[in-house]
């Protein structure tokens, strides 16, 4: 039994080596976990490919809903995703899992279903035993014994000491995560991010979950123990998203065998909230069991050196069939807090299947009651996978999904048509016409693209030299153009992969010397026209040459499919105590040759990409260039595994080693120059260069365990390190140069960085004149020893941890800016600002703006600038929208409606919800409501000192206006004016004082109900949800109605007479969405100038990074420019200060005002006078009395 036990760890080990890290996710997610391994960029040879189809939004909350396509080619053995070959629907996100090793969370259970043995050891996953890495001799031999069993400790063989890697795929979060535990068995997580961004991460596992094979409930489930069942992320702005935490969200596969045991692979997105209130769900829906089959051939000889006969471990009948049945789960609606709902049709697709060995099934799955075609489990009709026909919105607008779709090809997208009850607009596709050979078919080069040549039964020794890349086939079915709604299109063209250097590893770390081809597609050329010929075509064109004209390429290794390796026996020893005993001489030799038709040596790829590129120049047709570089192999090759111990004899291909690929795609430099060759700008990057960076890491133990001739395998123990510091953004130089390429003005700018926050922390700008910009920042977590009332505590532990709460600004002379925001947390789980105060070069800094009110969704009520009027908001449509702006009024003294929800925003309105009718001719919005004299709408709690205004439309048939009274019946002072009437609706506005509460009657229909102080200002707004704002109703009661296409883009505004002032026709001129250039932070000092004979402060006006985008640095950054100039000085003084200085002046109202001199007395004789007198200000008040002397007497007023 012991034998058999090492002999069954040996298989599932060779079997993992041939295929690399384990994971079966389904194509949804395998395609969602893609863009989070091979990014989108020219790094990678690849463009960015989307067609955007809506953003779900709730307040803070934003969902993308966009098609994206995967441009670097189609593998022989790619399977569709729900939206066709090649593309992905992203519309909420997932946690997919690479397993290392063994399952994070493997536990007794799973050992005895996989080895009939039953142990008394509960855990043998990472997740519950990675405190025996947590010492700093991890790496040594002593802690090598802990996870390899003797024979007295053979459940030593099934231990787990690598951990999985998560990747999390989400909007604002792209991320990878590992588990481990600390010497004290706490529960950590070590985060992997190019963005830097921190993240908590809290699992959830399930004793036995119970997973059904169909949707609903069904006869055949299995039941997996222990499994992770759901994840809750937090990120640093308090965002918490939920992954899984419902079995019908959760990806599971089984591999077909004598007993199902089925291992979660993918956790969907089923909430996004950003307070307790404002959520996005997402549910999903399991439908078909569809088989995967993988057939390819792996062999283990092993026997004694010189041996005439060989025996064979994989060489027995099927044993080149391996089979797993999917459990897939499709996303069904999207719905939000704000009445938001998206909901998503699929049906069964009749694509291209796999060739199933259908007895051979039936013979894989005895006992495990799951049939092909016969007896009471029958999977066949489950054996397909679904495609997406439909995407509804708030069911007013409709996406329709067209596909090819047949039995004898893969799944592709052939239109996208959007549809409302006004128009149509529809995309569409087009690829290559070369087919794809059916799955399994043998065909592949070396990285699995089509090249047409069968490699079944080749010699090993010979098939990296026969699996070459073929440049015309590597081009099957892959997009070569989109058609848009306009008629505009974009092409594709496509071209092989090459390099000139290898990047290698065991046994030599190093980059060689090599030119060559490699499979897989980069990009050449994009052509844009606009489908009328009426503009020329946008021709972008790609190179990827060195600037000796090599190619930038390097390739990331090279497949090899044959290894072999010997080790000694000794027969001295009777039994294993450690593995010391394996460097003992030996009575015999034994080796073993591996063969496979998957490569079997790992690969230093760099994120999923084989290859990827050092320098690229964009060329536009008829324009300028950019070139492009990046950090690569040659800068940040990999590693040599930290320690290793073996009694093999060599350092074998086969071995894993230490990736440095984070620090791989970088962009260092980019050069723009204009059509002339002239430079137009040159930016420079340098990134984390802290030696104590290699610091961060993730600690893991890999053993290689291949079974020997008799009991004593191969063995080989490798510790090794998963680097997870942040590379973040050290420095960057701006170099710009005037029209004959002379160099202009140069700006260099260092960054660091708060730990392990990744928090930006300074920013220091140097100008090419020497000077200095300083910019300093502070978070919750900076402020929590100077923390009165413990909110900045309670946000960092919360995870409200990115909130800028101050940021000092200091300048070369030594004056410097202060900016700080107090917050407070009025709500549970909601935290906003209270104040915001500033200084100029001032220890002592002010109040500007005091927030008095929100809602317990985070919306802001009311606010007020210091010694400035109260600015009040009321918000409806769930929240969502503001529909009321009210400036110099308290909320307890507004109200208004336009009857379109069942919300009373300030009124009481008796049987709202039943009485509102429907009206396409109402001033606003689509609905209004029918008065009555028995019952009218109210207003209580009004100030009887103050004077207000309330407006209506009544649709009165000649009856006049509505009565106002008191709620009491009294009368009221209540003068009434007669406005314009349109489409049968009047305008009336009443002056109503001296009461605390008015009643509203009459018999008509009745519409844009305001009420404000008549010294006030109201702007009332309605919308179409999730679309936009229908209507503008501003402070002199004018209207400005806006609608839509069925893109939801604003397509005309109109006047109040329903007069068109403004129609917006959209064209396209390639949407390809190639990486384009965006502007550089810009902040310009400007000073208040309206204060009158007062001084201004110094206001900085910032556009910040990526506002803007253009062809050209140059022109994103004159776009940022030509913002500053047009609204930098307005900006000044709307939010500057005016610094009064002298008896006679007052600020008022942010202005500095000079006082009117008022003489109070005259005293004396002579030429000896003595005069008092004060200053007095327009808002009523006086200044001190003051005195002076005069030789005469001064004139009394």
């Amino acid at each position: 039994m012991k034998k058999s036990l090492l002999l069954c760890t040996a298989l599932m080990l060779f079997f993992s080596i041939t295929k690399g890290q384990i994971s079966f996710p389904t194509p949804n997610a395998a395609e969602l976990g893609k863009y989070g391994q091979v990014p989108v960029d020219l790094f990678n040879g690849l463009p960015r490919i989307a067609v955007p189809i809506y953003t779900v939004v709730n307040k803070d909350i934003q969902v993308p809903i966009e098609l994206t396509y995967h441009a670097s080619g189609i593998k022989t053995e790619q399977h569709p995703t729900w939206v066709g070959l090649g593309w992905n629907l992203s519309c909420g996100g997932s946690i997919t899992r690479i397993i290392n090793g063994a399952k994070d969370e493997l536990d007794k259970a799973d050992v005895q279903r996989q080895s009939g043995i039953g142990f008394t050891r509960q855990w043998f996953g990472h997740f519950y035993l990675s405190k025996e890495l947590s010492g700093n001799d991890w790496a040594s031999f002593s802690s090598f014994e802990k996870f390899y069993g003797t024979h007295s400790q053979d459940d030593k063989g099934f231990l787990d000491a690598e951990p999985d890697e998560f990747m999390v795929n989400a909007p604002g979060v792209n991320a990878s995560f590992y588990f481990y535990r600390d010497e004290l068995n706490n529960l950590k997580i070590k985060v992997k991010s190019k963005d830097g961004k921190q993240i908590s991460v809290e699992p959830e596992l399930y004793q036995d979950l119970r997973m059904n094979f169909y949707n609903g409930t069904s006869d055949l489930y299995e039941t997996a123990t222990n499994p992770f069942y759901k994840f809750v992320i937090t990120t640093e702005e308090g965002r918490k998203y939920i992954f899984g935490g419902d079995v019908d969200a959760i990806d599971f596969y089984s591999n077909v065998r004598g007993f199902l045991d089925p291992v979660p692979t993918a956790w969907y997105l089923t909430e996004i909230s950003s307070n307790p209130v404002t959520k996005v769900n997402f549910t999903y829906k399991r439908d078909g069991n569809p088989i995967v089959v993988n057939d390819y051939v792996r062999k283990l000889f092993v026997y004694t050196e010189g041996a005439v006969n060989r025996p064979c471990i994989g060489c027995g009948h099927n044993d080149n069939l391996n089979m797993i049945l999917q459990h897939p789960v499709y996303l069904s609606s999207i719905k939000g807090s704000n009445g938001l709902d998206v909901q998503f049709t699929m049906s069964k697709s009749d694509e291209l299947k796999y060739e199933i060995n259908k007895s051979y099934f039936d013979a894989l799955m005895q006992g495990a009651n799951l049939h092909w075609m016969d007896g009471s489990m029958v999977i066949e009709d489950k054996n397909f996978w679904a495609k997406l026909d439909e995407i509804k919105i708030n069911d007013k607008t409709t996406v329709k999904f067209d596909y090819i779709n047949n039995n004898t090809e893969r799944l592709k997208l052939k239109s996208l048509a959007f549809s409302d009850d006004r128009k149509l607009d529809k995309y569409s596709f087009l690829y290559n016409e070369t087919k794809l050979p059916a799955y399994n078919s043998k065909k592949a080069d070396n990285w699995g693209y089509y090249n047409g040549k069968l490699y079944r039964d080749v010699d090993f020794n010979l098939m990296y030299g026969y699996r070459t890349a073929d440049s015309v086939l590597m081009k099957a079915e892959i997009l070569t153009s989109i058609t848009y709604p306009t008629g505009g299109t974009t092409s594709f063209e496509y071209e092989r992969h090459d390099y000139s250097k290898i990047a290698t590893q065991f046994p030599l770390f190093e980059l060689r010397a090599s030119n060559g081809i490699a499979g897989g597609l980069r990009i050449r050329k994009i052509t844009s026209s606009d489908g009328a010929n009426t503009n020329p075509p946008i021709v972008k064109e790609y190179s990827y040459l060195n600037e000796n004209n090599t190619s930038s390429g390097i390739l990331s290794g090279i497949p090899v499919y044959r290894a072999s390796g010997r080790t000694h026996v000794d027969y001295k020893v009777s039994t294993w105590i450690s593995l010391s005993y394996y460097r003992e001489s030996a009575n015999y030799q034994q080796k073993y040759d591996m063969e496979s038709e998957n490569y079997i040596n790992m690969l230093g790829n760099t994120n999923g990409a084989h290859i990827t590129y050092s320098r690229i120049t964009e060329q536009t047709q008829g324009g300028g260039k950019v070139v492009s570089k990046y950090q690569n192999h040659d800068t940040y090759g990999d590693l040599a595994p930290e320690y290793m111990f073996t009694n093999i004899d060599n350092t074998t291909i086969i071995d894993p080693f230490i990736s440095r690929a984070l620090e791989r795609g970088l962009l260092t430099s980019q050069e723009t120059y204009n059509a002339a060759g002239v430079p137009v700008e040159i930016v420079d990057y340098k990134y984390n260069s802290s030696p104590s960076r290699y610091d961060e890491f993730v600690k893991s133990i890999v053993r290689n365990v291949i079974p020997g001739v008799e009991r004593y395998p191969f063995t080989r123990m490798t510790a090794l390190k998963t680097y997870t510091f942040y590379p973040y953004l050290e420095e960057t130089t701006v170099r710009n140069f005037d029209t004959n390429g002379n160099p202009l003005t140069a700006v260099k700018q260092n960054f660091s960085y708060y730990s392990p926050e990744n928090l930006l922390w300074k920013n220091l700008l140097v100008n090419s004149k020497g000077e200095t910009v300083t910019t300093e920042y502070k978070y919750p977590g900076n402020m929590t020893t100077a923390d009165p009332t413990g909110v900045y505590t309670e946000m960092y532990n919360n995870y409200f941890r990115s909130p800028v709460v101050q940021r000092k600004v200091s300048f070369s002379d030594g004056t410097y800016e202060l900016q700080g925001t107090d917050f407070y947390k009025p709500f549970k789980g909601v935290y906003v600002p209270k104040n915001i105060y500033s200084s100029l070069s001032s220890p002592t800094p002010e109040i500007r703006k005091t927030f008095h009110d929100y809602d317990n969704s985070g919306n802001l009520l009311s606010y007020s600038l210091s010694n400035g009027p109260v600015q009040s908001y009321l918000w409806d449509y769930k929240r969502e929208y503001p529909i009321s702006e009210v400036n110099n009024a308290s909320l307890s003294d507004i109200a208004y409606t336009s009857f379109e929800t069942d919300s009373l925003t300030g009124w009481t309105i008796p049987g709202l919800s039943q009485i509102r009718t429907p009206d396409l001719t109402s001033p606003t919005g689509r609905f209004c409501y029918k008065l009555n004299n028995t019952n009218g709408i109210s207003k209580t709690g009004l100030n009887s000192s103050i004077v207000y205004t309330v407006s209506y439309w009544l649709k009165d048939g000649g009856t006049g206006a509505a009565t106002i009274n008191a709620v009491n019946a009294l009368p009221v002072t209540n003068d009434v004016a007669k406005g314009i009437t349109v489409k049968g609706w009047t305008f009336y506005k009443h002056t109503v004082s001296g009461t605390t509460s008015i009643v509203l009657t009459g018999i008509q229909f009745v519409d844009e109900l305001r009420l404000y102080p008549s010294d006030a200002q109201m702007t009332t707004y309605t919308y179409d949800p999730f679309v936009g704002m229908t209507s503008k109703n501003d402070v002199s009661d004018q209207r400005t109605y806006y609608e839509y296409d069925s893109f939801k883009r604003l397509a005309n505004v109109r006047d109040d007479k329903w007069n068109i002032i403004k129609n917006y026709s959209y064209h396209f001129r390639g949407t390809e969405e190639i990486p384009v250039f965006e502007n550089a932070l810009l902040s310009t000092p400007f000073f208040r100038n309206n204060c009158g004979e007062g001084t201004g402060s110094r206001v900085i006006y910032v556009v910040p990074a990526g506002t803007y985008t253009g062809a050209t640095l140059k022109e994103a950054n004159d776009k940022a420019i030509a913002e500053t100039n047009l609204k930098g000085q307005d900006y000044a003084n709307r939010n500057g200060e005016c610094f009064c200085s002298g008896p006679d002046k007052k600020l008022i109202n942010g202005f500095c005002e000079t006082g009117r001199r008022v003489n109070l007395s005259s005293s004396g004789s002579g030429n000896s006078y003595i005069c008092t007198y004060q200053y007095e200000f327009s808002d009523g008040t006086a200044s001190q009395v003051y005195s002076e002397a005069n030789a005469q007497p001064c004139a009394i007023q």
